[in-house]
């Protein structure tokens, strides 16, 4: 298949990111403190922020991985996908007004109220890792708009992008980058409107055919009439329950701890703004989503009715057909758009993450009487380098999915595995007054022992099944001998002995370093255990097959589930200074405590 773009293509999008940097940078003004550099001067207006929480959001994560998605393998994936916004309006009503009511730059202020200093780094840490890990994804899934489009290699593209955006964020700060978000969000709802027009022009039958063909051919919601959607077999690429854990821990995570979204939740002023800024998010994310879905379905329609042009991959249809069927100079206009919400995810990120970093690390462990023109600087520079890792990230994603051969989908999965580590944190510290630092530092040791085993179990079956024959060793993809157990048992008594010892000749220091190593020895030797007894269980002897990307995340789900119920029940309770006020059940009550002594 001959993939071009046309020199008005080309000139189309260079004119439209140009015009998109000097407006940004003429909105943006003097940056001189960080409140004007980070939040806008707290001052925005929320019409315009809920517009910039979905451009954040709406990236080329989402305008590969859905169309994609739903052209390999239907909407399955996806039909729960309207209960996260509505569930949304909830979270933030819960979370939001503990950032406000304590005046926060960032979320994990509130983890120092109610824990201590090292709950509040651990999770702060986490978050810059897991949305290094998002950029990369979402850069990865922009490699796939300009393969498809216009035949480029991720080698080029995501340097190339990543680079245009790390110069915009580094010198507007989030006032510009909330303005030119609406001026994109215009851009881009126009260019997948366009879109559909020539879908519905070039299908035969038109919109009805469109949306009905895939239904027909197994690309609808077929996996609703198989039995094992309806179990939690890690066999099977989806299950119903999994999918429906997951639309309702997303706005959990993302009202917690995403400073993404919190950052521009925070920038409107007041907890009541926010509250319509969320809204206007989520009344728009919705008939956007359905706009992609529909995109979704005729493209697959288009490429069944002409199947000498199929796609290599499903990431790349949407852009091969972008490529092929509109005249230019649309092809360009309409990939600007979508490089405009690519953009604005990156903008969104880097400025965020810079955030984190100035007010959580550097100020609290660097330089603590930095002044604000300092502040500036340092958030600029971390924007710098959280640009250059991100697009090291990208590479290295875009390999690993080359290899593994994954799609956006199952590759996200799997990179974000790491994210339930964040959330346990917060819903402790907000529903029970019993959380406390033990509590968080365990949980995070028990998951990331438990996620451990479980990615090492996806990429090992993976990597085998890639060649194995009926007949081979399935090796990793098949049954386990119970050396798989032995291993990560032995490590595990031996580091809850150290610790033991340790903890008995130093009772009054801290040892919770060697509780979370001891934690996550025993998470791993959970996860070990589990690959274990399924392996045993649901395959015969030399017969293979690869773990589920959608399971990665259940088994550690479970697990803090269960040690957070046990000790939230039966745990002590920490001094009334640790929780009043902020608390779900209490948080009309003054807070007590002060966060610069908060130890515990």
């Amino acid at each position: 298949m001959n993939i071009t773009l046309n020199f008005s293509d080309y000139a189309v999008m260079i004119a439209y990111l140009t015009a998109l940097v000097v407006i940004g940078i003429v909105t943006a003004g003097r940056q001189n403190d960080t409140k004007n550099f980070l939040l806008g001067g707290g001052k925005m207006p929320w019409f315009a922020l809920g517009i910039s929480c979905l451009m954040a959001a709406l990236s080329a994560f989402s305008l590969v991985m859905i169309p994609g998605e739903i052209f390999n393998h239907g909407l399955n994936f996806f039909i729960f996908g309207l209960i996260t916004p509505l569930f949304t309006l909830v979270t933030c009503k819960i979370f939001m007004r503990f950032y406000f009511k304590l005046g926060s730059f960032t979320p994990f202020e509130y983890l120092e109220y109610r824990y201590d200093g090292s709950v509040r780094s651990l999770i702060a840490g986490l978050t810059i890792y897991l949305r290094l890990i998002y950029l990369g994804m979402v850069l990865f899934s922009t490699s796939k708009v300009f393969e498809g489009a216009a035949g480029w290699s991720p080698w080029f593209s995501i340097p190339l992008v990543g680079f245009i955006a790390l110069v915009f964020t580094s010198s507007g700060g989030l006032k510009a980058v909330v303005w030119t978000d609406v001026m994109q969000f215009i851009v881009l709802i126009g260019g997948l409107f366009c879109i559909l027009g020539f879908l519905f022009y070039n299908i035969n039958g038109g919109v009805i055919e469109g949306i009905t063909c895939p239904f027909r051919n197994g690309h609808g919601l077929d996996e609703f009439a198989k039995l094992e959607f309806y179990t939690l077999n890690p066999y099977a690429r989806l299950s119903i329950w999994l999918l429906l854990l997951g639309a309702f821990m997303s706005p959990i995570t993302t009202m917690a701890s995403d400073q993404m979204t919190i950052q521009r939740l925070l920038a409107s002023g007041s907890y009541e703004k926010a509250q319509k800024t969320q809204l206007i998010n989520t009344m728009l994310t919705i008939p956007t989503l359905i706009i992609l879905w529909v995109i979704g379905l005729c493209v697959f329609t288009y490429f069944h009715q002409n199947p000498d042009l199929k796609p290599a991959s499903g990431d790349t249809a949407l852009f091969n057909f972008i490529s092929m069927r509109l005249p230019s100079p649309l092809p360009g206009l309409v990939l600007a758009g979508m490089l405009a919400a690519v953009i604005s995810t990156l903008n969104a990120v880097f400025n965020s993450m810079a955030t984190v970093y100035c007010k959580e690390f550097h100020i609290r462990y660097f330089k603590k009487n930095l002044d604000e023109p300092g502040q500036v600087k340092v958030s600029r520079i971390a924007t710098v380098t959280i640009g250059l890792l991100a697009i090291a990230l990208g590479l290295l994603v875009s390999t690993s999915a080359e290899i593994l051969r994954q799609s956006v989908v199952e590759a996200s999965t799997v990179f974000n595995a790491f994210d339930a580590i964040v959330i346990p944190a917060f819903l402790f510290a907000v529903l029970s007054k019993r959380a406390s630092t033990v509590l968080v530092w365990v949980t995070a040791g028990v998951v990331w022992g438990v996620k451990l085993a479980m990615i090492t179990w996806f990429f090992a079956s993976q990597y085998v099944m890639k060649t194995f024959t009926v007949g081979s060793d399935p090796s990793w993809a098949g049954p386990q001998g119970i050396g798989l157990i032995i291993w990560p048992l032995a490590v595990t008594l031996l580091m809850w002995i150290i610790w033991a010892i340790y903890k008995y000749r130093n009772p009054d220091k801290r040892y919770m370093i060697l509780l979370t190593l001891a934690s996550s020895a025993a998470g791993a030797l959970v996860g070990a255990v589990i690959w274990y007894i399924v392996s045993n269980t649901l395959l015969a002897q030399g017969e293979g097959k690869a773990l589920s990307f959608i399971w990665v995340a259940l088994p550690s789900i479970v697990s803090y589930a269960v040690l957070g119920t046990i000790w939230l029940l039966t745990g002590p309770v920490p001094p009334k200074e640790k929780y009043q006020g902020l608390t779900l059940f209490d948080a009309g009550e003054v807070i007590q405590n002060n966060s610069e002594q908060s130890n515990n």
